[in-house]
């Protein structure tokens, strides 16, 4: 059980660098883009170590914090680094992971006004999951 388990993950690592080299290779055909959240509450503001009798009751902004790296051989070094701070301007279900890829796109849009016909998206804790999607 724990070797198969093992093996999916190594075999998921593979397939994953393979999307990331082929957006380095290839960056007409192909678009990385790996998207990770923070825990709501360790990016809440202000950010208390430890919650004691003064602090409790005290309002917190809930910032949540996303992080992307766009994966093409368009950027300098071959990836852009971008941070997103959400203070609940998004939906907070499916439709948030949606939303920023979509502003990501646009970036690259802007950025290079064409798109690669194919995108490779990895969202943290989905090691399993590496999503292709065609572009028009």
């Amino acid at each position: 059980e724990r070797t198969s388990v093992s093996t999916n993950f190594v075999k998921a690592r593979l397939t994953i660098e393979g999307h990331r080299q082929k957006a380095l290779t290839d960056p007409e055909s192909c678009l990385m883009i790996q998207v990770d959240d923070m825990d709501n509450t360790k990016s809440f503001v202000p950010r208390a170590p430890a919650i004691g009798k003064s602090s409790c009751g005290m309002f917190r902004l809930p910032s949540k914090v996303t992080g992307a790296i766009i994966w093409s051989s368009w950027y300098p070094q071959n990836r852009r680094v971008v941070m997103l701070v959400n203070h609940d301007q998004y939906e907070q279900n499916g439709s948030k992971v949606v939303s920023i890829v979509y502003e990501l796109l646009l970036l690259v849009l802007d950025e290079f006004k064409k798109l690669p016909k194919k995108l490779a998206i990895n969202l943290d804790n989905c090691w399993r999951c590496v999503y292709k999607f065609g572009l028009p």
